[in-house]
């Protein structure tokens, strides 16, 4: 759990507000691998500190939002 949380800390830095994507126009697996875990995170049914932590970082929740909307629009919104 310390090194899911030190990515989580660590991704808000990479993150640029206004892009779906993080490194090009085009997915990537770093915009996949985020993702992945970004929506299981704050998706969660269960609490956790790891998610409380998340849930904070409002970059992170919209990226999770633009990415949903993108590429899964047909699924609902997990997240809060």
């Amino acid at each position: 759990m310390n090194s899911v949380r030190k990515i989580l800390i660590a991704l808000p830095i990479f993150s640029v507000a206004n892009r779906t994507l993080w490194a090009s126009n085009q997915p990537t697996s770093l915009d996949a691998s985020a993702y992945g875990i970004l929506v299981n995170t704050l998706g969660c049914p269960i609490e956790s500190p790891l998610k409380v932590h998340a849930l904070g970082k409002q970059n992170l929740l919209d990226y999770c939002r633009r990415m949903q909307a993108e590429f899964f629009p047909e699924l609902p919104w997990g997240g809060v």
